[in-house]
């Protein structure tokens, strides 16, 4: 199957959500991650995210409790790359005032 986008949306809690889990045989290059305040009460929220690296059984974070002001959104515009079984993770420090979406490229390993 050829290389292909993907997207992904979740609405974060306090617990840790997959965002995206890598396929085997796959790579997946993360091009941009936004994070969405939509908390009505006009107060700030805060987003952790992490990778789970699996080759390594280790969880890695990319940025703890990051400032996501009111009615604003929070964009990562550089790539994250995973490879195979791979998860990038986040999770915001109140229920359902953070809204995360992620587009990403799905690579496909060629067989020679």
């Amino acid at each position: 199957m050829p290389n292909r986008f993907v997207n992904s949306g979740e609405i974060l809690t306090t617990a840790n959500k997959s965002l995206y889990i890598c396929p085997e045989d796959h790579q997946v290059s993360v091009h941009s991650l936004f994070f969405t305040n939509v908390n009505t009460e006009n107060e700030e929220r805060f987003v952790t995210i992490s990778v789970y690296d699996s080759s390594k059984d280790l969880e890695y974070f990319i940025g703890k409790n990051l400032s996501v002001p009111p009615n604003r959104t929070l964009s990562f515009d550089k790539s994250i790359n995973l490879e195979e079984n791979d998860i990038l993770k986040a999770k915001a420090d109140k229920d359902v005032e953070v809204h995360a979406f992620l587009s990403a490229l799905l690579i496909t390993p060629i067989s020679i």
